[in-house]
């Protein structure tokens, strides 16, 4: 199975794709860590973004969306670029996309048996947010 996990912070996706085969992890290298919106206002720019995600998605055969969710409202919220990005997302045809709490996110990666250090991985560091709720979602 293979997941693309996505963090939202303001107008940006932060990609981490990871592939599960029986119990061995494998690190997808992307052609893209992160897909900007730059204008939320202009339909086609939303458009555009949608026909891009959909593109990634078909070109690296991916099963399943796992998104780490963020606070609807007080200090941290997330903004409204991002809830409109999250909408996109869940409307992909031919895609399931699974929202995960951050502290689910957390409690689950703890809990577990399977531990990666994330230096180890050769990402990005913005992109570890991305990782751990990719990791998450396997151990669900």
């Amino acid at each position: 199975m293979r997941v693309c996990a996505v963090e939202l912070t303001g107008k940006e996706m932060n990609l981490c794709m990871l592939e599960k085969n029986e119990d061995m992890f494998t690190i997808v290298e992307c052609r893209s860590k992160k897909i900007t919106l730059s204008n939320d206002d202009d339909q086609s720019q939303v458009q555009g973004l949608q026909k891009q995600i959909v593109q990634l998605f078909d070109d690296y055969k991916i099963d399943k969306v796992v998104v780490k969710t963020r606070m609807k409202s007080g200090k941290f919220s997330g903004s409204s670029t991002s809830f409109k990005i999250e909408a996109i997302l869940q409307l992909l045809p031919n895609y399931e996309v699974k929202l995960l709490a951050p502290k689910l996110i957390k409690e689950t990666n703890k809990a577990s048996d399977v531990h990666i250090e994330f230096e180890e991985t050769g990402l990005k560091k913005f992109q570890e947010p991305a990782f751990e709720t990719a990791l998450a979602y396997f151990q669900l």
